[in-house]
């Protein structure tokens, strides 16, 4: 299948294997956010703010596997590699971690597959898929690194051997 621009696309980065929308994503909502704290005093006209952390990144979206004919297994093929990416890779210990992007990478962020909610039309008279929207709802992944706490922060302690709960 040739690349379309205006698709959206899922890439394992563990295995490669990828989904390719057949037609545009629909609904697409990027979600980003921050916390934040505010403490009111007497005789404050406006609180005191404080920002508390960032929100993860989310995106959500709906797409469509369609299916041509009784022999096309195309679609069915896509969606049970779109949903497998929910499950737990034996090897890594861990659903996979994968690229999304949509069309030429105006929209794009490396994630992990939240939620997929399958809605399927009804069959074909001979009983077989004929079309399923899926609501897909993925978040942003970044890896953990101890490296970027900040000395400020005593939560975390890297323990060496002798190392007690009080100290």
């Amino acid at each position: 299948m040739f690349l379309k621009f205006d698709g959206w696309h899922l890439l394992n980065t563990d295995t490669f294997e990828s989904v390719n929308g057949q037609f545009p994503a629909e609904n697409v909502v990027d979600n980003r956010g921050a916390a934040w704290a505010e403490h009111w005093s007497l005789a404050r006209k406006y609180s005191i703010q404080q920002f508390l952390h960032g929100e993860t990144r989310e995106i959500s979206l709906d797409v469509t596997f369609w299916k041509d004919h009784l022999l096309d297994m195309a679609a069915e093929r896509q969606l049970s590699t779109l949903l497998g990416f929910l499950e737990r890779d034996r090897l890594y210990g861990r659903p996979p971690i994968l690229e999304f992007w949509i069309g030429n990478s105006f929209l794009s962020m490396k994630c992990i597959l939240v939620s997929a909610s399958v809605k399927h039309e009804r069959p074909t008279k001979l009983g077989a898929m004929k079309q399923a929207r899926v609501s897909i709802s993925l978040r942003q992944f970044e890896p953990y690194d101890e490296k970027e706490l900040a000395n400020f922060d005593t939560r975390y302690h890297i323990s060496r051997q002798g190392d007690t709960y009080e100290m």
